[in-house]
């Protein structure tokens, strides 16, 4: 379906890993992530393997900017849109825009004082509950939580 969508675009697909957990940053983590199975109320339709392919987005990011630097492409932003994105028909042609990730970038470095090479960027669909305005990290996740961003 990728393919298909990315039609005549280049596309390298990394297929060297037997399990999410023989990516090098995950490597003998599987207890751990099955630990994070247990506190999920939606366990019933995640896994482990599930927990570690979202861990490793950032992992793939870099190698996918790596691969591009050496072949000698100038790369100004990279990007990481999950394949489940396109389950329902959306109506985006052109994305992303670069002039436009481009000035919100710009925005957020005069907003924050940072570099705009030390932001990231992440889409929300939603607001957080009022809530969970307080919320710590000791808290565990809370149930409503992924109303803001898909997993």
């Amino acid at each position: 379906m990728i393919r298909e969508l990315r039609g005549n675009l280049p596309m390298t697909l990394n297929a060297t890993f037997a399990t999410p957990f023989d990516i090098p940053p995950l490597k003998g983590m599987e207890a751990r992530y099955a630990d994070m199975v247990k506190d999920d109320p939606r366990d019933v339709r995640h896994y482990s393997g599930l927990y570690a392919v979202w861990s490793s987005k950032i992992y793939f990011l870099r190698e996918a900017l790596l691969h591009m630097q050496s072949a000698g492409m100038d790369v100004g932003y990279v990007f990481w849109n999950d394949a489940g994105s396109f389950r329902d028909e959306q109506d985006f042609t052109d994305w992303p825009v670069l002039e436009r990730v481009d000035e919100i970038f710009t925005q957020g470095a005069n907003i924050s004082g940072m570099h705009k090479d030390e932001l990231l960027f992440m889409p929300l669909w939603g607001f957080p509950q009022g809530s969970l305005k307080s919320w710590t990290p000791l808290e565990g996740p809370k149930e409503h939580s992924n109303t803001m961003s898909e997993d």
